[in-house]
């Protein structure tokens, strides 16, 4: 298998998480390496996430590795060691997290691969 990783943002909605949408990122290394080049890897999972994550979670077939999550003041940090064809991906994870948080809602990706 060469590699999956699942991000799922999140919104904060009346105290809980919920997830808001859900992105596979079929280039896990490329993904993995921007974390790790960030400090961002393998910080573990908040013990808040949504019902969505914990149930892909539960239901994940493969051995999850790696878990994680980015808040969106650090999804910038990824920007940096950033490919231009990681560029589009990063763009879009910070216009939908923007979108969220200019709502009045905290957000953030939760993370995860599967190898």
């Amino acid at each position: 298998m060469a590699g999956l990783a699942f991000v799922v943002a999140e919104a904060l909605e009346a105290g809980e998480w919920q997830a808001e949408a859900r992105f596979l990122v079929r280039n896990a290394r490329s993904l993995e390496y921007l974390l790790v080049k960030a400090g961002l890897d393998a910080r573990g999972h908040p013990p808040d996430v949504s019902a969505t994550v914990q149930t892909d979670l539960l239901f994940e077939e493969h051995a999850v590795s790696d878990p994680t999550f980015v808040t969106y003041s650090e999804l910038a940090r990824l920007s940096v060691p950033a490919s231009v064809d990681d560029w589009p991906r990063l763009a879009a994870w910070d216009g939908f997290l923007r979108g969220l948080e200019q709502s009045g809602r905290s957000a953030r990706l939760v993370i995860w691969f599967v190898w």
